[in-house]
């Protein structure tokens, strides 16, 4: 284990400061959950945020901390590689920035949307990115949250004692966590159908070390590149990017610290976010409309309807579900198809049909039955006529030419060729046959 880590953070090293700015969690397998809610990861647009530029703002007056601060976060940014992710990111604080040098009272909502448009005029197709959408979902939670709680978080910590800044600056952190949190949740669970819940627990720990350890050694260690001396702040380094990683792993392995949530449908998605832009720019009572159309769009995650049916595109997978269980064809063929089924419909560990209790249902020939639908699934070419009967649904698996006329509805080995994978959902006498040609099936 210590050797495994060990490369790890090696690795993790080399991808902070030549080709991308990607932390710890991200890198580590069992810690990606942390990584979708924490603040610390690059799509939630924090490329700029570096202690010393705080601590110089502090000390000298706005103009100039500004104008350091839109060098500190270029040099951070090509210190990344230049992602995307931190363009956007730059081209957001810089609007916000060089308001405060010309003298222009800064507004964020402004500053969000001018960078937003100027990013959509380049990249029109980037609206569709999870990135772009939880990056500008989680600068705008934040910047609502402080609007109403800015006052309250933001005090003159100069007539304090250190244990009320370090009071202040963990509240902030647990605030800001929140707000960005439950603000990129609904892009989260739609792209990636997860919620964690301890990534307040996370980031209290990993942001001040991030922001006051790692990243300030990282800038020194390419000080210190060409005069040989970079071990000097990397072994360092290391250490701290240890830590992040065992308390990614430390989190991960509490009780509930991610769970599966059904995915939006397109339209509960697009309620939501017009929902958010209501409340966040509305100053009448009109931005009030914003919270039933939040409480819709919540509540259709509770008449989300599994499939009850999934058949891939070769047909040499098929998947059925009885009861609160998924049951595959096989363990063993289209594993990457299958691992994307598992993940979409939140399935931990992987039954077959061959140690299932369901009679009359095998890889072979598959008889199944939902509520009043009848449907039966042939693989074995020499079954076709046999099992071709007056059912619901007919699945022909086998060949391409064969129809079976006296079922109702069927799907054979060319409609899966034409149109991609099937998913079949069943409710009481209704039955919704979905394709990958018509929809993203899982929405």
């Amino acid at each position: 284990m210590k050797t495994l880590l060990f490369i790890s953070t090696r690795f993790i090293i080399i991808r902070i400061l030549v080709i991308q700015a990607r932390f710890a969690a991200y890198q580590h397998k069992k810690s990606r959950d942390i990584k979708a809610e924490s603040n610390l990861n690059n799509k939630n647009g924090k490329y700029t945020r570096i202690a010393i530029f705080e601590v110089v703002g502090t000390y000298y007056s706005d103009k100039i901390a500004a104008f350091i601060s839109m060098i500190g976060s270029a040099m951070y940014l090509v210190l990344a590689g230049m992602p995307v992710s931190g363009q956007r990111a730059l081209v957001v604080s810089y609007i916000f920035l060089i308001g405060i040098i010309i003298d222009r009272k800064p507004n964020a909502l402004n500053s969000l949307c001018i960078g937003a448009s100027l990013i959509l005029l380049f990249q029109p197709e980037a609206i569709f990115s999870p990135s772009l959408q939880m990056s500008l979902s989680a600068c705008l939670g934040l910047i609502v949250c402080y609007r109403f709680l800015g006052k309250f978080l933001f005090i003159n910590l100069k007539q304090k004692n250190y244990v009320k800044r370090v009071f202040f600056y963990l509240l902030n952190i647990t605030v800001s966590t929140l707000a960005a949190g439950l603000a990129t949740a609904p892009f989260i669970i739609y792209h990636f159908h997860q919620f964690s819940t301890y990534s307040v627990i996370a980031n209290l720990i990993c942001i001040p070390l991030n922001d006051f350890f790692i990243m300030p050694l990282g800038i020194l260690s390419m000080f210190l590149m060409p005069l040989g001396l970079e071990k000097i702040a990397i072994i360092p380094m290391e250490f701290g990017i240890n830590i992040m990683l065992y308390v990614a792993n430390l989190v991960y392995i509490l009780p509930n610290s991610s769970f599966y949530v059904p995915s939006f449908s397109n339209y509960a998605i697009a309620v939501m976010v017009f929902g958010a832009l209501l409340i966040s720019f509305c100053r009448t009572k009109v931005r009030y409309l914003g919270i039933p159309m939040f409480v819709y769009s919540i509540a259709t995650l509770f008449f989300h309807e599994q499939p009850s049916i999934l058949i891939s595109e070769s047909g040499k997978l098929f998947a059925v579900r009885d009861k609160n269980e998924v049951l595959f064809s096989s363990g063993v063929k289209e594993r990457y198809i299958r691992n994307i089924w598992m993940n979409e419909l939140g399935v931990e560990s992987l039954k077959t049909l061959a140690k299932s209790k369901i009679e009359g249902c095998n890889a072979d020939i598959c008889k199944y039955t939902k509520d009043s639908i009848r449907a039966v699934i042939v693989s074995k070419l020499d079954s076709l006529k046999e099992e071709c009967e007056a059912v619901d649904l007919f699945v022909n698996l086998a060949d391409k030419n064969f129809v079976c006329s006296s079922a109702k509805r069927s799907i054979n080995l060319s409609d899966l060729n034409q149109k991609g994978a099937h998913l079949v959902k069943i409710s009481g006498t209704e039955m919704v046959i979905v394709n990958v040609e018509d929809e993203r099936v899982f929405k």
